[in-house]
């Protein structure tokens, strides 16, 4: 049996946003995907059938589902990572 995940609140503003990026064709195919974890997740699918549809794994959709909900959409982008010094 598939396992259902909390679905995560989105406002409209912020589902425009997220539709616009899995659209994109100008956008690092990542990103278009991390938004189409939350869009999905908003709509109630499965996590087992987030985790098919995008091909990341359990841990992978986590890590974006908590990054929205902390975040909002500027959550989906890279975190800065340090540089050479």
């Amino acid at each position: 049996m598939a396992r259902t995940a909390k679905p995560i609140p989105v406002s409209e503003e912020q589902r425009m946003e997220l539709e616009a990026m899995v659209r994109s064709h100008k956008l690092e195919r990542r990103y278009g995907l991390r938004a189409q974890v939350i869009v999905l997740s908003h709509d109630g699918h499965s996590l087992d059938g987030i985790i098919k549809r995008t091909g990341m794994t359990r841990p992978t959709v986590n890590k974006w589902r908590n990054r929205f909900r902390k975040l909002g959409v500027a959550g989906l982008k890279d975190a800065p990572r340090p540089g050479k010094l």
